[in-house]
């Protein structure tokens, strides 16, 4: 049951601990005191409204409002509900919950342009649910399917969404697996489209199909009118004027022929077009687009970026100058840090027994590997030193419990990138210095 309390001196409602705000219709000023409740309840009866409150709210730049659950108080039509969090019931304070201490995980980076920007928020609404990213039938849509909270950002340019979607699990922090192929008009790029079968002389789609007929005492084809009686349901051939009565016996129907009732055009293949509904385009088969769609779920690479923030892009390599590195951590010795907040020297090293048995071009990608998911902790590629036994990095101005956070989360997503990729009998281990 529903309780009404006074919040911010806002009315909402309390549910078993979870206070949600009321909301029918957008108001700017709301935006202040949003992230001071758990969740979003929406009340209105008009689309119009709840399409606005929502792309305002997934909208933020703020993860404490666009990843607030969202639940509707009646079911939405479909093109709303894919960017909620369903309709509220008794489960759903147990289901915000849970939201709301995987939000806590979540980086507060935010980039400056709008791709990293929305890549970034992609990241941790997945990470924030808990689970995958998969289309939804929406028929509205120009591909007939849309992506939860990510389409709201390229709800006018679909085919922008799935590069986007596509250069994200080419980046390493998604992994797909194929759930659609879907043909697009070639003109518009719109996925409703009538097959339809056509003259190949004059076009006409008015064409009929008969039955070719192949008689075997003396091997006469023709097309079944042709064997037809006058007035008879009994089957002649015309060449010997047998009568031809069991299929598998005395004859069988090897193909059809076509007929156009436009043009008279007498033809054994009809063309296929794609009549699209949105352009009116008559497309040929192999001018039809194709586009793929995936269903999503985070990488070890894509936690890490959901937990830590991005990587920024760079085309420096990782730093293998031993005398560069150690000049940086000894003039981090001497800078003054912000009182109970320190720099850390990180080492990370590899142990288990199969380690020596491994391939040494295996463990040298490997190390690169680590060395990449190690770059979302500094602020520098010159933080990173990559030798052949470990991976030293500097973390600045943590505080101890900062500290412990991070070395929990690498520990973590570093391990799975080892399981992922080699199975149990390997683990990484880090080592942490105060250096300043």
């Amino acid at each position: 049951m529903l309780k009404i309390v006074r919040h911010n001196a806002k009315t909402g409602y309390e549910h078993q601990g979870v206070t949600f705000v009321q909301l029918d219709r957008w108001q700017n000023e709301l935006l202040q005191d949003l992230a001071s409740y758990d969740a979003i309840l929406l009340q209105s009866n008009d689309p119009k409204e709840n399409v606005k409150i929502i792309d305002r709210v997934r909208g933020h730049d703020n993860p404490n409002i666009y990843l607030l659950p969202v639940f509707s108080k009646d079911v939405l039509p479909p093109n709303l509900n894919l960017h909620t969090d369903g309709t509220f019931d008794e489960g759903s304070s147990k289901k915000v919950k849970t939201i709301q201490h995987r939000i806590e995980s979540v980086t507060t980076i935010t980039h400056s342009g709008f791709a990293e920007q929305t890549v970034q928020k992609t990241l941790n609404f997945i990470y924030s649910r808990q689970g995958s990213l998969s289309p939804v039938k929406i028929r509205t849509k120009s591909l007939g399917f849309d992506y939860p909270f990510i389409g709201l950002a390229f709800s006018e340019e679909p085919e922008k969404m799935i590069s986007t979607l596509d250069l994200m699990a080419q980046s390493g922090v998604l992994e797909g697996n194929l759930n659609h192929r879907i043909p697009l008009c070639g003109s518009c790029a719109d996925s409703f489209l009538f097959f339809t079968e056509t003259c190949p002389k004059c076009g006409s789609i008015d064409i009929g199909a008969e039955d070719i007929i192949h008689h075997f005492p003396c091997a006469h084809v023709a097309p079944l009118s042709a064997f037809k009686q006058p007035d008879s349901d009994q089957l002649q051939c015309p060449k010997c004027h047998k009568g031809l009565r069991h299929i598998g016996i005395d004859y069988d129907k090897p193909s059809q022929m076509h007929g156009c009732q436009s043009c008279n055009h007498q033809f054994q293949e009809a063309d296929m077009k794609a009549q699209c509904h949105s352009c009116g385009n008559s497309n040929a088969l192999a001018e039809l687009r194709e586009i793929e769609l995936y269903d999503y779920k985070l990488t070890s690479k894509g936690l890490m970026a959901a937990e830590s923030g991005l990587a920024p892009e760079k085309t420096e390599t990782i730093s293998q100058n031993n005398v560069v590195f150690h000049e940086i951590v000894k003039q981090e010795k001497k800078r003054k840090t912000p009182k109970g907040y320190h720099g850390y020297r990180l080492t990370v090293s590899l142990k288990g027994k199969i380690l020596d048995a491994l391939n040494p071009q295996f463990v040298t990608h490997l190390w690169d590997e680590i060395a990449e998911l190690c770059k979302t902790y500094t602020q520098s590629h010159l933080h990173i030193l990559r030798t052949d036994q470990n991976i030293q990095l500097l973390v600045l101005d943590l505080s101890p419990n900062n500290l412990i956070g991070i070395q929990e989360k690498m520990n973590k997503n570093l391990n799975m990138l080892l399981a992922d990729n080699i199975g149990p009998g390997l683990e990484v281990h880090i080592a942490s210095e105060k250096i300043n």
